[in-house]
């Protein structure tokens, strides 16, 4: 597994278990109305993994690995 994979992976489960609001781009202007809520009280561990693990499925980068590993 490549570093990217492994260092998305730790991000994922961090924003899923910490959720996550959006900087400004432009401080002359509002915040986003777009934010990750925190998941930890509602999510067992084993949810939070299988989750990054299907994020990460969805990654073109993973998906080409998985590509190459079946046309061998």
């Amino acid at each position: 597994m490549n570093e990217y994979l492994l260092e998305a992976r730790e991000e994922l489960k961090e924003i899923i278990l910490d959720g996550r609001y959006p900087g400004r781009a432009d401080r002359e202007h509002p915040s986003p109305p777009l934010w990750m809520p925190s998941w930890k009280e509602k999510l067992s561990d084993d949810q939070v993994d299988a989750l990054v693990e299907y994020l990460i499925s969805l990654s073109p980068e993973r998906q080409q690995t998985v590509s190459a590993q079946t046309a061998n």
